[in-house]
């Protein structure tokens, strides 16, 4: 999987979808402005509908002059809604989670199955190089998942209950992987405008709808509704077009959909190397009855095309997923669908029903693990966090281990090669997402003021905090100027630092990436791990291109001299993950 690749993919898609979505809103908005202006004079008696005559001589110009006011003024509301509803997901993706009534897994109180899909996501998060995201579990009989996210800096992932009961470890880390998949592949950012945009048409429909609630309560309360007509027809004709406009973008999001989850399933067997996992978990859903992949939830339908299968009843041919038994002959070349349905799936269905009673069994009889904090679970991820076991039996804080990180004062910590320290940075920056908004707040506070104890930043507490800093702060970064000409600026720094990590760099090469960025290196003295910080922050933002053509500078910069340092590994790595580039797609581009 090319990862740019995939990325530019998923932009033309949205390229297209805007293109579809403005075309919907301008005839929306248009046919919504004539219907009101028509109505009115209507009513008003200036239009002999019998003779199909004006009665009025001005009333042409009106007519049209009016209509056109009020379609403009249709189109900028729900263009505003759209717009207003995507930056909302955008800086709280788990904001679909907790409004469907998802948990959010904070390591505190976890069964086994819990404690086994964490591991998993963990896992994958270390294969794929990406931050580990956060990870909720929502009560259904449905067995489905989806993530959620701006990029991989800010993602979610949930599962539903079912799920965790009836898949065994290959199978829940083929879902997962399919999952990770869409967090690389651009989906999310996707599938959020996909939201966005239904959102402002459907509200269109939203306001016939509470028109016409109005009416009806308005008419009940008079003896004569003639003149309610009017307005009856006005709350019909925004909910037919408003649903209109929702059922064009419903299917195009349908056709986006579909490609993209024949590419997340092919994925995850890359991911995974194991088709059968995948393969293995459709399977199961298909044999789960009447519920297979549905969710019985009143936000679902506008998320439906986030989900590993279909979570909702199709209408018409608008189903966002391919059909079950396609996807799995796609993962499975020695799939039979007629032995699959004759023999396999009474089996699976016996299977299910086992799995189930027994987990709810063990749900009323076993005790969960009790971790009190989060260093309690860390020790068990990976034998080189045993060291943190000893920090827990000293009464240390979370905080207190952050502290002691940025001080330098963990000697397990520097004794780790820069491949482990990168994977303990991953699962720690993941252990932070789960903490409140507040508590991440005071936490960043604490490190920053720890940092300017010396008035100075070290190089220690530049990798750490640079790699924390997300997790920390979320989306609280201000909008920030995306041009080429913004990122060039960045670029610029990130470029003379590196520069600076090695002392043969060929005069070729440097002068190579100085043309194509049109720039010079910077004096050492002008380079300073705080703008460095800010740079690889503001950096985040820039446009897919921009950033593959960053990091190829920096990684035709470091292996100029034909070897790779620590440091330079250290900050090629943490670049891509302040970019939101996963460090495996680092090692090939």
């Amino acid at each position: 999987m090319n990862f740019f690749e995939e990325q530019r993919r998923a932009k033309q898609e949205t390229n297209r979808l805007l293109l579809v979505f403005i075309t919907s809103v301008i005839s929306v908005s248009i046919a919504i402005g004539f219907s009101i202006i028509y109505l009115l004079y209507t009513a008003n008696g200036r239009y002999d509908i019998e003779s199909e005559t004006l009665r009025s001589q001005a009333y042409p110009e009106n007519f049209l002059s009016n209509s056109l006011t009020i379609a403009v003024l249709i189109f900028f509301v729900i263009l505003l809604v759209s717009f207003i509803k995507t930056i909302t997901l955008q800086k709280k993706p788990e904001g679909i989670c907790e409004a469907m009534g998802a948990r959010l897994l904070n390591r505190n109180n976890l069964d086994l199955k819990e404690k086994q899909l964490i591991n998993i996501v963990e896992e994958m998060s270390i294969a794929s190089g990406t931050p580990v995201p956060k990870i909720y579990v929502l009560k259904s009989d449905g067995i489905n998942a989806f993530a959620a996210g701006f990029d991989i800096n800010n993602a979610a992932i949930c599962v539903t209950s079912r799920t965790l009961e009836v898949m065994n470890r290959d199978e829940l880390s083929g879902i997962i992987g399919h999952e990770f998949s869409h967090i690389l592949n651009g989906d999310m950012k996707l599938n959020l405008k996909l939201m966005g945009m239904v959102s402002g048409l459907m509200f269109i429909y939203y306001i016939g709808a509470r028109i016409l609630g109005n009416s009806n309560s308005r008419s009940r309360s008079r003896s004569n509704s003639k003149d309610g007509g009017g307005v009856y027809i006005v709350a019909i004709v925004f909910m037919l077009l408003g649903g209109l406009g929702w059922l064009l973008t419903s299917l195009l999001k349908s056709m986006i959909s579909r490609k993209r989850e024949y590419l997340a399933d092919a994925s995850s067997v890359q991911f995974t190397r194991n088709p059968l996992g995948i393969a293995g978990a459709l399977k199961k859903i298909y044999a789960n009855g009447i519920h297979q992949g549905l969710i019985k939830n009143a936000e679902v339908a506008n998320v439906s095309h986030m989900f590993f299968v279909n979570a909702v009843k199709s209408w018409f041919s608008f189903s966002t997923h391919p059909p079950l038994l396609d996807r799995i002959a796609a993962v499975d070349n020695h799939f039979s669908e007629r032995r699959f349905l004759k023999e396999e799936v009474p089996k699976l269905r016996q299977a299910i029903y086992t799995l189930t009673n027994a987990a709810e069994e063990e749900a009323k009889s076993s005790k969960q693990i009790d971790s009190s904090s989060p260093e309690e679970v860390l020790k068990y991820l990976t034998p080189i966090f045993g060291f943190l076991v000893q920090l827990k039996n000293e009464g240390k804080s979370l905080n207190s281990v952050l502290q002691k990180l940025i001080r330098g004062q963990i000697q397990e910590y520097e004794k780790l090669n820069v491949d482990e320290q990168l994977k303990f940075l991953g699962i720690l920056a993941g252990t932070l997402k789960t903490l409140s908004s507040a508590d991440r707040t005071q936490v960043n506070q604490e490190l920053i003021n720890i940092i300017k104890e010396d008035n100075k930043i070290s190089y220690n507490e530049f990798v750490i905090y640079a790699y924390l800093k997300n997790s920390l702060l979320g989306d609280k970064e201000p909008l920030v100027d995306k041009t080429s000409r913004t990122t060039r600026k960045q670029a610029h720094l990130l470029l003379s630092y590196v520069y600076y990590l090695a002392n043969d760099h060929p005069v070729s090469v440097v002068q190579e990436i100085e043309t194509e960025w049109k720039m010079k290196i910077l004096p050492k003295n002008e380079i300073g791990y705080l703008s460095l910080i800010k740079a690889l922050g503001q950096l985040r933002y820039a446009k897919p291109a921009d950033k593959e053509s960053l990091i190829k500078s920096m990684k035709k910069l470091i292996l100029s001299d034909q070897k790779i340092t620590d440091h330079e590994k250290t900050i090629l790595y943490l670049a891509g993950q302040c970019l939101g580039v996963p460090t495996s797609i680092l090692k090939s581009t």
